[in-house]
């Protein structure tokens, strides 16, 4: 059954009101203490005269008949007439002479606005909570990520000072060690010099080269 329950209970209701009806009513007769539950009844002869027609006060004429000429002449159970929603049960009475048919009606549209009404909040809820769910999602990654930003932007730095480190020894000793080859008429204190300052550069490579080796085994 359509929404769940609530179209059974609905057509248990209507079953119930016509029964009801006609156990109460005589055959057609009019009675005044019927309770229908907030239905409407309509008893129809086989000719098309509507013999009772109650519980029909909260509509306007205009509703009322095309609620009336539409429930008459439609075989669904359950109609839509404008914005409204109606449950119809009908079923013959026990009154041959007349062939009526009695007819329940139940305008359950507050019921369907109302489910309605559940569906979209919560359809709105689940588009909410995905859109906090992936908000939070990228706040803690973009938090997660910072730690790794910062140890990349060390490395990065970390690269530039060492190869700044090393290349500048490095061509100390390349200029010296060169100008000396080159030079073969330099004097002897000259070389000595130029070899004392090969050895202070390669002094400092290996200080440089034991800084970082000691730094690896830190960040071991």
């Amino acid at each position: 059954a359509q929404y769940g329950d609530m179209q059974l209970s609905i057509k248990d209701s209507l079953f119930t009101t016509i029964e009801d009806f006609k156990s109460n009513s005589g055959a057609g007769s009019e009675f005044d203490d019927f309770d229908t539950r907030n239905h409407c009844i309509l008893l129809v002869e086989r000719n098309g005269i509507i013999v009772i027609k109650q519980h029909f006060d909260g509509y306007t004429p205009t509703e009322q008949s095309q609620i009336i000429n539409i429930v008459i002449n439609t075989d669904n159970e359950r109609v839509t007439i404008g914005k409204r929603h109606f449950q119809i049960l009908k079923e013959s009475t026990s009154n041959y002479v007349f062939d009526e048919t009695v007819y329940a009606i139940y305008d359950y549209t507050m019921e369907y606005n109302s489910i309605m009404i559940m569906v979209i909040a919560f359809s709105c809820s689940i588009i909410l909570s995905a859109w906090l769910f992936s908000l939070i999602g990228w706040l803690f990654a973009k938090h997660a990520v910072k730690p790794v930003e910062y140890a990349f932007h060390n490395q990065k730095e970390l690269v530039t000072n060492v190869s700044h480190e090393l290349k500048t020894p490095l061509a100390s000793i390349r200029l010296l060690s060169d100008s000396i080859v080159q030079n073969e008429n330099m004097d002897a204190e000259t070389v000595r010099e130029f070899v004392t300052d090969i050895g202070n550069e390669a002094e400092r490579l290996q200080r440089t080269t034991e800084k970082l080796l000691d730094l690896s085994l830190i960040h071991i």
